[in-house]
């Protein structure tokens, strides 16, 4: 993807205005880095530490620019990333009644992604999920489910969350199928980098 400070391109025409998206880096410096900045501003000269923090919020904007830019529908899709990804996951539940069950899952990606296949660039890419769930059976075969989620990537410094719902209908002890509505525009599937689940969605679920 070609970034500019121009309005256009030498022999790249503009298609489609996809909207806005921003890049922004919020860095901290330390009480020691300063007062040695402090001291170079009385007895003058360049503090290399601010510049190289400086140079590294630039980085980091300029990746997330990027980055959202390629969510928004630009040159690169989530098909044309290069994602390297470990996910772990925690899911528990507990049966408060035999029809009222909670559960929660946290889940971990430690992740990098680089949004151009042939000039590989990698940066951080890692989330936390957190999900929250409350079941209750009723009537003879029917269930209901609510989720709230959150999702929190501190690369990006950008969290989701928003809720889930969905009714199931048992067919027999093991299976159940249902129907629902996603609030959220994320999955819980950490290596799915495409933020377009929102909307309804169908579930089979079978259990041993």
């Amino acid at each position: 993807m070609l970034l500019t400070t121009t309005p256009q391109i030498d022999g790249r025409p503009i298609q489609e205005y996809l909207g806005i998206v921003t890049g922004e880096a919020i860095m901290g410096a330390n009480l020691f880095k300063d007062l040695f900045a402090g001291i170079r501003d009385v007895v003058g000269g360049r503090s290399a530490t601010y510049e190289k923090e400086l140079l590294k919020a630039q980085k980091i904007a300029l990746e997330e620019l990027e980055y959202r830019a390629g969510q928004a529908g630009a040159d690169n899709t989530a098909s044309e990333f290069i994602q390297k990804s470990h996910v772990a996951a925690l899911d528990l539940s507990y049966d408060i009644t035999k029809s009222w069950t909670i559960g929660s899952k946290y889940a971990y990606r430690l992740g990098k992604v680089s949004l151009d296949r042939k000039n590989r660039d990698f940066f951080s890419n890692d989330a936390h999920l957190v999900i929250l769930r409350n079941d209750v059976r009723f009537g003879r075969n029917w269930e209901g489910s609510v989720e709230g989620r959150m999702l929190y990537m501190p690369d990006l410094k950008e969290r989701r969350s928003g809720a889930l719902v969905v009714i199931y209908r048992y067919l027999g002890e093991h299976f159940k199928v249902g129907v629902g509505y996603n609030f959220t525009d994320f999955s819980d599937d950490l290596t799915d980098l495409d933020y377009d689940h929102q909307g309804v969605f169908f579930n089979l679920i079978g259990t041993m």
